[in-house]
């Protein structure tokens, strides 16, 4: 059957061509339904109909067809209004579903659906974020970040002799959770932690000293170097804030007559290599009775601190935390980065290993094209690599 209107719905609204009633020039004598019979100058192109939620489509068109049509054919409405009675039915059904019709909301609006904060569902996002990025800094170290190391450094109590390694994965840890709960409380996402207020439609700046604040009422200040290198991560949180603007009154020509900025933190990677840089560059201290003495205050808050030196990284730990570097895999690929480069170096022969060469035969996908049928069609491509291990 065709409709006798079409509707489309888009995200901006909706729209209605109501040219097809127009065309309707001759009503069956028979109990049958409108014909469309389009004009000469139409194009004779199937109509679609695409209706919002909320319309049914046979509601309008075979409830108010038939019972109209009986109605007229009983003298109690006239056929002149016949197609008028529909169309304003038609659009008093369109009105109310479009009614509910409501405007995404942008990057500054809050969410409606707020949540109490969940330090599991925090920490876990945090945890699993820094292990990720731990291990692709290190992926080329001889200590690089296995995943069993680096929980058992994050779960164990702080030690008040800290070893650049603990110092690092303690330090990656509290960013990331902080830098996960700030950019949540901002986004509306956590209810009760963004801007005063709570208030729509309004820019909220990133506050990563708040988020601080509740992560050390959770997790606890620490003392001696775990304080100091706590302070030092908040601090550069807090230097990570950058000005984002957006322009709230558009202009003519593409112009912008007012500019709304907020303050919003750098993207966690560039976040992480900064703590990264931090590890490089961390500041040994002796354990003896004269660092009692020391006012950590007077230490820079751009420097990570730390007691011991780190274990030999080379020979497998006996608990199964890190298993050395001999059968770890080096690369001598030119491209990469300076670490990716030494890596048979700095893996292999410093711990007294050879470097052994192999060329692996492996099998990829290549040569793909679309065939008959949507059906992708790919030639398997034999490639042989040079991979280079530690024995």
């Amino acid at each position: 059957m065709k409709q006798g209107c079409s509707a489309i719905w888009t995200t901006s609204g909706l729209f209605v061509r109501g040219w097809e009633f127009l065309s309707l020039h001759k009503i069956p004598t028979e109990d049958k339904f409108p014909v469309f019979r389009p004009g000469p100058n139409f194009p004779r192109v199937r109509p679609r109909m695409a209706l919002a939620p909320g319309i049914n489509s046979q509601a309008i068109s075979i409830h108010h067809s038939v019972e109209l049509e009986r109605a007229r054919r009983q003298h109690i409405i006239p056929h002149t209004t016949h197609k008028m009675f529909f169309i304003l039915n038609l659009i008093l059904a369109i009105t109310g579903s479009s009614a509910g019709v409501i405007e995404p909301m942008n990057y500054y609006q809050y969410t409606q659906f707020q949540a109490p904060l969940s330090w599991e569902a925090i920490t876990s996002a945090g945890l699993k974020q820094a292990l990720s990025s731990c291990q692709d800094s290190f992926k080329w170290q001889r200590w690089n970040c296995p995943s069993t190391d680096f929980v058992k450094r994050h779960t164990s109590p702080a030690t008040p002799t800290p070893e650049r390694e603990d110092v690092y994965v303690a330090a990656i840890s509290m960013a990331s959770i902080v830098h996960t709960l700030t950019k949540d409380c901002a986004n509306g996402v956590i209810a009760g932690c963004g801007c005063t207020g709570n208030a729509l439609n309004v820019p909220c700046s990133h506050e990563p000293l708040k988020a601080v604040e509740l992560y050390e009422k959770r997790f606890g200040s620490g003392s001696g170097a775990a304080a100091h290198n706590q302070r030092v991560i908040g601090s550069l949180l807090q230097q990570s804030l950058v000005q984002e603007c957006r322009c709230k009154q558009p202009g003519p020509q593409g112009k912008c007559l007012e500019e709304e900025c907020v303050k919003v933190l750098k993207p966690f990677e560039a976040v992480a290599q900064d703590v990264l840089q931090m590890y490089d560059d961390a500041i040994q201290l002796d354990s003896t009775a004269s660092n009692l003495k020391i006012m950590w205050e007077n230490i820079p808050l751009d420097s990570l601190v730390f007691m011991q030196d780190s274990p030999n990284y080379c020979e497998p730990e006996a608990s199964g935390r890190w298993t050395g570097t001999r059968g770890r895999q080096c690369s001598k690929d030119s491209s990469g980065s300076v670490e990716e480069r030494l890596s048979c170096q700095q893996l292999c022969r410093v711990c007294g290993y050879r470097v052994r060469t192999q060329h692996v035969r492996s099998e990829r996908r290549c040569n793909c094209k679309l065939v008959w049928g949507f059906r992708l069609q790919c030639d398997v491509c034999v490639q042989l690599e040079r991979q280079y291990t530690c024995y």
